[in-house]
């Protein structure tokens, strides 16, 4: 029942906000361990101590839901209309928009973390072309992995960089990867060559294109406003379009 109200107010939204499927929205499927089994007892407990005066109290009790994942949502959507406490209202905003850009971002594919270039070096024996990361962005599967900037990327589960492919085939290859599968990266780093182990996670929100970003915020926009705020823009705006 959760996950047909979910879906229902989803696919009635006018974009599909840069689904992976642009005319629609899948039936959510969440990536093996990426949420916590869905405990429906659990949830009354866990939004009456949104409004806890214990600031740990609250923290925990926010990190608890989101961990829950994509399918709370209607049922946070009852708690919502159900209080009138702003505070706990405002935590459930929080909530709800963490999940949903969460999933939102999770159904375009697995991501690395770097910026990248791709290059011919001296050190790579004959010639073959690697992957230079120019930059590992924080709090990604490369910078948990120990990638490091100047690493250079020789090849991926035993195959290696070929000729002509550019950087935007490298990450292509990794965004076809199911999140949360683990990759075998072998990399030059100085004169020494490793082989590194990387689970591959969703792109963070924050890294996303702005483009992407703005279709993903309207799409929560108007789900948003179809399941939470029935009355209209008025208590949208109110909650803080921007929180």
């Amino acid at each position: 029942m959760l996950r047909t109200l979910l879906v229902i107010a989803l696919t009635h939204l006018p974009v599909a906000a840069g689904l992976a499927v642009e005319n629609s929205v899948p039936l959510p499927v969440v990536p093996a361990g990426a949420t916590q089994p869905l405990d429906l007892q659990r949830l009354p407990e866990l939004v009456e101590q949104l409004a806890d005066p214990d600031w740990e109290v609250r923290d925990h009790a926010e990190k608890a839901l989101r961990d829950l994942g994509q399918d709370i949502i209607p049922s946070l959507a009852r708690s919502f209309i159900d209080t009138r406490d702003q505070h706990t209202r405002l935590a459930i905003r929080s909530v709800v928009h963490f999940v949903f850009t969460r999933y939102e971002m999770a159904q375009r594919g697995a991501f690395l973390g770097v910026k990248q270039r791709l290059l011919s070096d001296p050190r790579i024996l004959e010639g073959r072309p690697g992957i230079l990361i120019v930059q590992v962005l924080p709090d990604t599967s490369a910078a948990r992995a120990g990638l490091q900037d100047g690493d250079i990327i020789l090849g991926i589960n035993g195959d290696e960089m070929t000729l002509p492919q550019q950087t935007r085939g490298f990450a292509d290859t990794i965004q076809r990867f199911p999140i949360g599968t683990e990759v075998q990266l072998e990399v030059l780093r100085g004169e020494r060559q490793l082989d590194l182990t990387v689970r591959l996670g969703e792109r963070p929100f924050r890294y996303a294109d702005p483009l992407v970003k703005r279709r993903i915020q309207f799409a929560f926009s108007e789900m948003w406003t179809r399941m939470f705020a029935p009355e209209g823009e008025e208590e949208l705006e109110y909650l803080g379009e921007n929180r």
